[in-house]
């Protein structure tokens, strides 16, 4: 896995053209780290390394055909990063899986991120305690095959894109 470091925060975001809140960036392959002392002083730097490296995996495991909906919700459930997600930063409404990627090319502030990723996390703990990692594996292996997500559900979860969708929404649904 290959990490670039940078040893100041303008460098990090002249580099990757991302703003100073970012704490890193996965792009082709290559990791992008924000100064360690930075991430360090916000007390965040296993969780980031633990979230770019998911992202990496994720894109081994696909051949780089993982919708970056899902591998955001992957990386955020496994990173253990939730803890930095604050409460207030709940997003209403609740977004499709196909509309996570144009919210998370659309943001403009760390509120807003951490808003879309709060959901992001929850949308990893649905599909961990709903399809287990067997069925998460599978849709995996689909996509590396070069299947679309809608394609790669029937297949490897014995439902259809829809129907994961509708079972996503059913469970935020108050009880």
């Amino acid at each position: 896995i290959e990490f670039t470091l940078f040893s100041t925060t303008y460098d990090f975001c002249q580099h990757t053209r991302s703003p100073w809140w970012l704490s890193s960036v996965y792009q082709n392959g290559v990791i992008y780290l924000q100064p360690v002392r930075v991430l360090h002083e916000r007390g965040t730097l296993t969780d980031v390394i633990r979230h770019e490296v998911a992202h990496r995996l994720l894109d081994l495991a696909t051949a780089g055909n993982c919708p970056r909906w899902l591998s955001e919700a992957l990386a955020i459930y496994h990173s253990g990063e939730i803890v930095h997600l604050k409460p207030q930063h709940r997003r209403d409404p609740i977004l499709t899986f196909a509309e996570f990627d144009e919210a998370l090319r659309q943001v403009r502030s760390q509120g807003e991120l951490e808003a879309i990723y709060f959901q992001l996390y929850r949308v990893g703990r649905f599909w961990e305690d709903s399809y287990g990692s067997e069925k998460i594996s599978a849709l995996l292996q689909q996509l590396r095959e070069k299947k679309t997500w809608e394609a790669a559900c029937l297949p490897a979860l014995g439902i259809s894109a829809t129907q994961a969708q509708r079972q996503w929404q059913d469970s935020l649904a108050p009880k």
